[in-house]
């Protein structure tokens, strides 16, 4: 821990500290690892970037007090800027571990996914015409823009998830620029940073690949997807009882549909999705023919869902993840995929999701401002809304102290026209 530095988790049960301490926290360890003359222009662009509600450089600088221009953010980020963003990496990983260490978290969670960020201009690196999964009305099926391959780390609490981006990695496409090679290296570089606990890394069915999986299975990590539901997967063979002619079988029969139509499913209710959620399972240790002869966890996942007028059950369509893990409950294995539907591509939008979920003093604080909300729920939009009201008229020099190498937050009211909520009480 630095000196001078808050205890960041010990708030959890302290409802007498300030919502401004965590994130005098998290910012002091991320500056900390940057050169004395990159804190001022990332403390800009992060503290913008959260009164913007986004991630775009522009929105940034207009959204705070304009004391320097577009220009020299530019300079910084592309032409002369000594920082690196794997040292900025480290500091994230460094409130990982401490956030893993207070809620006593022994396995790790990494989340591979990619995020489509859209370009007007055809002159950006990486820009070219994506299919957009997304299906958002009054937009075309095809879009023009980048694809960042991002990390992530999630890190499960009593009824939440906390999602941590670490890395963003622009996937172009072309040449050893696809996206399963930044992902390989977004792996080789989170590798040394992280301890020795049991890693667990988290994909869709698109990373799924025997390339990626057999390099995070060297980088000491385990994996857990979704595949395709027609994945060839093979039990294991029997030992023979004595020695035969010919070479050993090296896989068994193919576990089919027509085999698993005949197969008991049992059945569960897991919290998945911010709900109770009834499932039917059935899982067993074999081969996956794309990865070769190395024994695999694989579950396959009947949703049930209930018609709240009716109460008519319908299962739905069958699913089928695999687990590097052959020792994990299938259950557990279910359980740890649901935590990749948390992944959060910024550190703009992190930041409000973590004082949602590890501030309970914030909804007392930021209730009185949502009256006509009947269960005065606090959502991370309306956190945003509050740090942008503070951070707008907050000056940056006033906030970094460059001989203690700390951040500090000035105590002011939210809104004194409206509320004498006090931000930091």
């Amino acid at each position: 821990m630095f000196k001078n530095v808050p205890e960041p988790y010990s708030m959890i049960e302290d409802k007498k500290r300030s919502l401004l301490a965590i994130v005098s926290y998290i910012t002091t360890i991320l500056c900390r690892r940057l050169p004395s003359r990159s804190v001022i222009p990332f403390l800009r662009l992060l503290l913008g970037s959260l009164a913007s509600g986004g991630g775009h450089v522009t929105a940034a600088i207009v959204s705070l007090r304009h004391d320097v221009t577009w220009s020299s953010h530019y300079k910084w980020l592309c032409r002369g800027g000594t920082w690196c963003w794997r040292h900025l990496a480290l500091g994230a990983v460094e409130v990982l571990s401490e956030l893993a260490r207070e809620l006593k978290a022994t396995p790790q969670f990494f989340v591979i996914d990619d995020t489509l960020v859209e370009r007007v201009s055809r002159k950006a690196p990486g820009t070219k015409i994506h299919f957009d999964h997304s299906k958002k009305s009054n937009r075309s099926s095809y879009i023009n823009g980048q694809c960042l391959v991002s990390l992530s780390a999630a890190v499960r609490t009593q009824d939440k998830v906390v999602s941590l981006p670490l890395l963003h990695l622009l996937a172009k496409g072309t040449g050893n620029e696809g996206k399963l090679e930044k992902a390989k290296e977004l792996v080789s570089d989170i590798s040394p940073l992280v301890n020795e606990l049991p890693r667990y890394l988290l994909v869709d069915a698109w990373y799924m690949r025997e390339k990626l999986i057999k390099h995070a299975r060297e980088k000491g990590f385990h994996v857990i997807g979704q595949v395709r539901i027609d994945t060839d997967i093979r039990h294991i063979p029997p030992t023979p009882l004595r020695a035969k002619r010919g070479r050993p079988r090296i896989y068994g029969n193919k576990i089919s549909p027509k085999s698993l139509a005949h197969t008991r499913f049992r059945e569960a209710t897991l919290p998945l999705y911010g709900k109770n959620q009834q499932i039917l399972f059935h899982s067993t240790v074999a081969y996956a023919r794309f990865l070769g002869p190395v024994p695999v966890r694989a579950v396959w996942v009947h949703f049930v869902t209930t018609n709240p007028k009716t109460g008519e059950k319908t299962v739905g369509n069958r699913k089928l993840f695999l687990s590097t893990d052959t020792s994990l409950d299938p259950l557990q294995c279910i359980q740890h995929y649901e935590m990749r539907w948390i992944h959060i591509p910024s550190l703009a939008e992190f930041i409000p999701a973590f004082l949602l979920a590890f501030s309970p003093h914030l909804a007392e604080l930021l209730a009185r401002r949502t009256p006509w909300r009947k269960d005065r729920k606090i959502t991370s939009r309306i956190i945003t809304e509050a740090l942008k009201e503070y951070f707008q008229s907050l000056s940056i020099h006033d906030i970094w102290s460059r001989t203690q190498k700390f951040c500090s937050f000035p105590i002011r009211e939210l809104n004194p026209h409206t509320n004498n909520t006090n931000i930091a009480a």
